[in-house]
């Protein structure tokens, strides 16, 4: 069961349409533009360890960026709003 859902669920979010500036908006506050969990431990200036980013290991990474891609897209297009970061 768990794998048909690893199959579709991919399908499905990129079958998601953006069609109207409050949807796009919320997808983009949504989905992060970086890995938060991405991190540098210092130790005053020095950066002692690194922690990387462990988001690419989310089976659906690929699929969630080019959604908030095409709800940034939507809104550049249809209300002239920049949410790059």
């Amino acid at each position: 069961m768990s794998i048909r859902f690893t199959h579709a669920a991919p399908k499905k979010i990129d079958a998601i349409a953006i069609c109207n500036s409050q949807q796009a908006e919320f997808l983009c506050r949504f989905i992060p533009a970086s890995c938060p969990l991405e991190r540098d431990i210092k130790l005053g200036d020095r950066a002692i360890a690194h922690i990387p980013s462990l988001c690419k290991l989310n089976p659906f990474y690929e699929q969630l960026v080019r959604l908030r891609f095409r709800a940034q897209c939507y809104l550049s297009e249809h209300t002239y709003k920049n949410y790059l970061a």
